[in-house]
């Protein structure tokens, strides 16, 4: 499984969010860095103690939830609180993996990453989140309001803003389903079961349904 592109939240909504963050407090990235990371990473981020931002934490809490493709592709069991990112003309964010554990009081094991764009695509330039593969490195740069779900083993970087700034979210997901394999199949179940029209063949759609449903109760991680 590589990545999954999903719209999370129309312009008005991430413009509103971007409005917010245009008057948050940023502070330098490198304090929630570990390791090697903390040598690459050059960017800032949103204070974690600043109250003003649960708003924007609860907008984007209520997008993930009531989304029924990104429930489906992820199958979350818990969902860390969001960093919003902030790139400057300069700042980067070199090669990492993401830590397999995070969360201060809540732990959480990360088996998927996401990025949600927030700055218009055109209002920038740089700034793709590159994610690398066994055939190569692949580039992302969303809309506004777009969001990448990644998987957290995978190498990846920021690549260096060369004009305007990139305001992005950015949170990790802890699945149900701790094999990616597992996740696969049940998105594919998933799609198929949205493509079979109940009155077309209701015998075939409730036993896919049954079956969907069944794999789940079986290997789910509660």
């Amino acid at each position: 499984m590589s990545y999954k592109v999903f719209r999370l939240l129309d312009h008005d909504k991430a413009e509103k969010i971007l409005a917010v963050l245009d008057n948050a407090r940023f502070v330098d990235g490198k304090i929630t860095a570990r390791g090697g990371a903390s040598d690459v990473k050059l960017n800032l981020q949103t204070d974690g103690r600043d109250e003003s931002l649960e708003p924007l934490d609860r907008t984007l809490r209520a997008a993930l939830a009531g989304h029924g493709a990104f429930q489906a592709y992820t199958h979350p069991k818990a969902i860390q609180i969001p960093i919003y990112s902030r790139y400057e003309p300069g700042m980067t964010y070199g090669p990492h993996v993401d830590r397999a554990i995070m969360g201060e009081l809540a732990h959480i094991r990360t088996d998927l990453s996401m990025t949600l764009f927030l700055s218009r695509p055109e209002s920038y330039d740089g700034g793709e989140l590159t994610i690398r593969s066994e055939i190569g490195e692949d580039p992302v740069k969303l809309d506004c309001g777009e969001a990448v779900v990644y998987p957290s083993t995978a190498i990846h970087y920021v690549a260096p803003v060369t004009r305007g700034v990139r305001v992005a979210a950015v949170t990790w997901i802890q699945s149900m389903f701790r094999d990616a394999a597992m996740r696969e199949i049940l998105w594919d179940m998933w799609s198929v079961l949205q493509r079979i029209p109940p009155s077309l063949d209701p015998e075939l759609q409730l036993l896919m349904s049954k079956t969907y449903n069944n794999l789940i109760r079986h290997a789910a991680e509660l």
